[in-house]
């Protein structure tokens, strides 16, 4: 049986922010799930998104919790509202100072092959 977020991993792999859409209600959904939280739909399609949204709101981590992390502290993490709607909780790429919420940022693909995921950068001017 593939793993659920297969299709997620090989579009982040290839550059692509890559979510489900319920063929039933349209609904794109984030984390991958087995079933549609909207209309318990048992099956799924995949969209490719923009990768932009905004910075719902953020942390600063000063304490390496995990070993297998790819960020030496201190580093920011966000809590991302995307333009066609899902959230997601990613890195931001950099040290930017100008990080608050609401500010604009865009999905980056930073990682190797199958190891990949995406973290996002501050939009410069908007």
């Amino acid at each position: 049986m593939p793993e659920i977020d297969a299709q997620y991993r090989t579009g982040a792999a290839e550059g692509r922010l890559v979510v489900q859409k319920c063929p039933q209600c349209e609904y794109l959904r984030f984390p991958p799930a087995a079933v549609c939280p909207r209309c318990l739909a048992k099956s799924d399609e995949w969209e490719t998104l923009s990768g932009r949204g905004r910075v719902w709101s953020w942390i600063r981590i000063h304490k390496q919790y995990f070993r297998d992390t790819r960020r030496e502290p201190p580093y920011n993490v966000a809590l991302i509202q995307l333009d066609e709607g899902p959230m997601m909780i990613s890195a931001i790429v950099g040290e930017p100072e100008q990080l608050s919420c609401g500010a604009s940022v865009q999905a980056v693909f930073p990682g190797n092959g199958s190891d990949t995921i995406p973290w996002f950068q501050l939009r410069q001017g908007l």
